[in-house]
């Protein structure tokens, strides 16, 4: 595990702002999420769970204690319309992944900014679609380190919300459901989602 001291936060969000965290780490696995919060844990140190950076402002004197990346990036195939995808994915690479499968479901969340990790706990959508409407189960550290399964229903999903937002919680993953689809059609709806946030939302 790679803990760094005052690493500036500046390159970590959109906006490019904010000072430097105290101490900084990046996980990859569910393993080193655990190893991280046990360190912060261990050493007192009050802890930020920061996924793509594109929903925050850090202030100029920096963050105290830990922030965690998430950078747990993976997309396995379950099953024909199963997938199970790290947090740390970004939203549009997963809609161009699913395009490459053939599956429907995700492609009106194409051009969101951040990871799912993000989009989960913000229950992101746009254009009628949001991502509630796809996952099926989602898989996180709980207050006591441990890593829990937990279905959708779970997260108390409303619009530009979930649990997550009020109990403290690292997701490692989660399990979406798609449906077989056009390969053209999915592209068009990727496409005009394109150009309505880039007409509506510069």
């Amino acid at each position: 595990m790679d803990i760094q001291e005052n690493v500036s936060l500046k390159i970590y969000n959109s906006f490019h702002t904010g000072g430097p965290a105290q101490y900084f780490v990046e996980v990859k696995t569910s393993e080193g999420a655990v190893e991280a919060l046990n360190y912060a844990k261990e050493h007192n140190l009050p802890v930020l769970f920061l996924g793509g950076g594109t929903n925050v402002l850090f202030p100029d004197e920096g963050i105290k204690g830990l922030v965690i990346k998430n950078s747990i990036n993976f997309i396995n195939t379950i099953d024909d319309t199963h997938l199970s995808v790290g947090a740390g994915v970004y939203t549009t690479t997963l809609a161009q992944h699913c395009l490459k499968l053939k599956l429907s479901g995700i492609e009106a969340l194409f051009g969101l900014p951040g990871t799912i990790g993000g989009a989960i706990r913000g229950n992101a959508g746009t254009l009628g679609t949001e991502i509630k409407d796809v996952i099926v189960d989602v898989t996180m550290l709980d207050e006591n380190n441990q890593l829990k399964t937990y279905p959708a229903r779970y997260l108390e999903f409303a619009y530009r919300e979930s649990i997550l937002k009020r109990i403290p919680a690292f997701i490692t993953h989660c399990t979406i459901a798609l449906s077989p689809g056009d390969e053209v059609a999915i592209q068009t709806k990727m496409t005009e989602t394109k150009n309505w946030r880039r007409d509506k939302q510069p």
